[in-house]
């Protein structure tokens, strides 16, 4: 039976913006860049500065907290990190599993426009890095009942499944994250209704050399 590729670690924690600070320097020489997040537009934007991505990906958890009348539990921001632990080449599958992971753990179960917050984020040459938070966009508990397991089980099915070559499409782009203070903003957009067609796709697409920055004050 062949070795597979991928290690998980599925971890709650109480700070989106730590979180987000310590995966930006997990590993130096490395330029991290944002894969895809929740927001198309957000994706699109040609500079995002990260403590701002915090607090759009923290906006529903600040909501909530009036609507409940109390303050929210500790430990909302979810966090799935994933690992490339052998020789085999995940280059073209990153985005594939981004979604795959999303579905399975129901941070975004398919056909949901009001579910979770998240940004998938490459920190490091062998992984895939997944921040979200737990209170969904409507303002109810994501439903994540075993989701470290099931989100496993997802993508091992997806990586034997994957045979041929896919190509890449044409009109998603990814964000690169650099030190540097900067001066644009991401405005928060309401999230459009997820495009949940499973075409081949290819995370080669999102490669550095097409992607706008997302930067990290100094």
């Amino acid at each position: 039976m062949p070795e597979y590729p991928l290690r998980f670690d599925v971890r709650r924690t109480e700070s989106t913006t730590d979180l987000l600070g310590r995966l930006h320097r997990s590993e130096p020489g490395f330029a991290p860049y944002l894969l895809t997040a929740w927001s198309p537009e957000l994706t699109a934007q040609e500079t995002v500065v990260q403590p701002h991505l915090a607090l759009l990906l923290d906006e529903p958890v600040a909501l909530r907290k009036p609507r409940a009348g109390h303050t929210a539990s500790r430990r909302l921001t979810w966090h799935c990190a994933i690992r490339n632990t052998t020789d085999v080449e995940l280059d073209d599958d990153w985005f594939e599993l981004t979604r795959e992971v999303l579905d399975a753990s129901g941070i975004e179960p398919d056909a949901d426009p009001a579910a979770c917050r998240w940004a998938a984020m490459r920190n490091q040459a062998s992984g895939l890095d997944i921040v979200a938070t737990v209170i969904r966009q409507d303002g109810r508990w994501a439903r994540l009942h075993n989701d470290a397991y099931f989100a496993r089980a997802a993508c091992a099915s997806s990586m034997t499944s994957r045979r041929a070559p896919r190509a890449p499409p044409p009109s998603l782009a990814c964000a690169h994250f650099q030190d540097p203070p900067c001066p644009h903003r991401v405005p928060a957009h309401p999230r459009p209704p997820p495009d949940r067609t499973r075409s081949s796709t290819s995370s080669s697409a999102y490669s550095a050399s097409r992607s706008p920055s997302v930067r990290w004050p100094g």
